[in-house]
C-alpha cells in the first residue's frame, strides 16, 4: 500500500482554484486523491493553458492536516493508476461556474499516462459544486498536468479511520 500502488477506488477533494482567460485561458488548481486500497492520501497540482472567458479565484483550502472533510467526490477509473502513475499525466480541466463569496462551480476533470492517446485513468469526471470564500465568474477548458504535491492527511469521512 502507498505511492506506487494501482488502484480504481480513487476520490478528490477540490481546494483551490486560480484561472482566467480572455480567450487564451490559463490556470492553477490544487486538488487531493484519496485511495483506501492504496491507504493513501495525495495533493496534485494540475496547471494549463487553453482558452475561455472571464475567471476565478477561491475553493476550499484547509489547513494542511484537517482530517476528515465530507466535500468528496467519487472518480469512475478507466484502468487503475497510482500516485506515481499519476505525478506528471497529462490532463484536462472544464470549468464554468461564478461566486461572490460562495458559488457554484462545474469542474470536469481528465488525466491520461501519454497526451494525444485514448488510454486514460479517468477522463470527464465531475468533481465540481458549491464553493466558498471564492470569487469571479465565467469558463475554462484547459489542458495541462498533474503534478504530485505531496502526502496530505485530508480522507474522506467514511474512511477517516482508514489511514493513521
Amino acid at each position: 500500500m502507498g505511492l506506487d500502488t494501482p488502484a480504481t477506488d480513487w476520490q478528490v477533494f477540490g481546494r483551490v482554484s486560480v484561472a482566467g482567460g480572455a480567450g487564451i485561458a490559463a490556470g492553477l488548481y490544487i486538488f487531493d486523491f484519496y485511495s483506501a486500497t492504496a491507504g493513501v492520501s495525495a495533493q496534485f497540482g494540475f496547471h494549463g493553458y487553453g482558452f475561455g472567458e472571464g475567471g476565478n479565484l477561491g475553493g476550499l483550502s484547509p489547513p494542511e492536516d484537517v482530517g476528515p472533510i465530507t466535500a468528496w467526490s467519487s472518480l469512475d477509473c478507466d484502468r487503475p493508476f497510482s500516485i506515481y502513475d499519476m505525478d506528471g499525466a497529462w490532463g484536462r480541466i472544464s470549468y464554468l461556474g461564478g461566486a461572490v463569496g460562495v458559488g457554484y462551480s462545474a469542474i470536469f476533470i481528465t488525466a491520461s499516462p501519454r497526451f494525444w492517446t485514448l488510454q486514460s485513468f479517468f477522463h470527464s469526471q465531475y468533481v465540481g459544486g458549491i464553493s466558498v470564500l471564492s470569487v469571479g465568474g465565467g469558463g475554462q477548458v484547459l489542458l495541462g498536468g498533474w503534478n504530485f504535491k505531496r502526502v496530505s492527511n485530508n480522507l474522506p469521512d467514511a474512511d477517516s479511520a482508514a489511514v493513521a
